[in-house]
């Protein structure tokens, strides 16, 4: 299903919207490294085909050690969630996409 979504989200000819190339095993694992667990496998499905989305000014955050600019960075936005907001999120949830109001899907 998932696939097929994708599919249809590369179909459009659109320049709203911008898919990631594949995030590799290694970027996979050096984000389930930096954040002290395992990615949800739906998520690791869906990176495997495009790591990030960008949709108008909605998009999903990237894993890897190199993301830039940082705001897609899930590595970043969890160190931010966790360690230097007021309000810091428990360690065992993980942001995957702001929600346009400060908030973010996790």
């Amino acid at each position: 299903m998932l696939s097929k979504l994708i599919a249809g989200l590369e179909g459009l000819d659109n320049p709203m919207v911008s898919l990631g190339d594949p995030a590799s095993e290694r970027e996979i694992k050096e984000t389930e490294a930096h954040i002290g667990q395992y990615l949800p496998d739906e998520y690791k499905e869906f990176i495997r085909i495009s790591n990030g989305l960008e949709f108008t000014s909605d998009y999903i955050l990237r894993v890897g050690n190199s993301v830039r600019p940082s705001a897609f960075s899930m590595n970043e936005v969890y160190d931010f969630e966790h360690f230097e907001s007021n309000n810091p999120m428990p360690l065992h949830i993980i942001p995957f996409a702001p929600d346009g109001y400060g908030n973010h899907y996790c």
